[in-house]
């Protein structure tokens, strides 16, 4: 259980959490896109709890850098799904 009440970081864990029996359902079809779909997820993750101690301009930074991750799992699920590996 995390020590961490900024709501946000709850709902990008439960997205991780989300993303991993999809993951696992990628990498038999496609190993890299599942490996790449587990780093942006987790890079989501670990921005948005950088950037909750940071001040200023490195906060916006950490949280525009969590946004780009969650475009990249999107369209790593996006990708899955087209090419049939799983339904979202």
């Amino acid at each position: 259980m995390s020590k961490f009440t900024f709501r946000l970081y709850a709902v990008s864990l439960d997205g991780v959490r989300a993303v991993g029996p999809l993951a696992k359902e990628i990498a038999r079809c496609d190993p890299d896109l599942a490996r790449q779909l587990r780093k942006s997820s987790a890079s989501m993750h670990l921005n948005i709890a950088e950037g909750m101690d940071a001040a200023g301009r490195n906060r916006v930074a950490r949280y525009r850098l969590a946004l780009g991750e969650v475009n990249e799992s999107i369209a790593a699920l996006d990708i899955a799904e087209a090419l049939g590996y799983v339904e979202v």
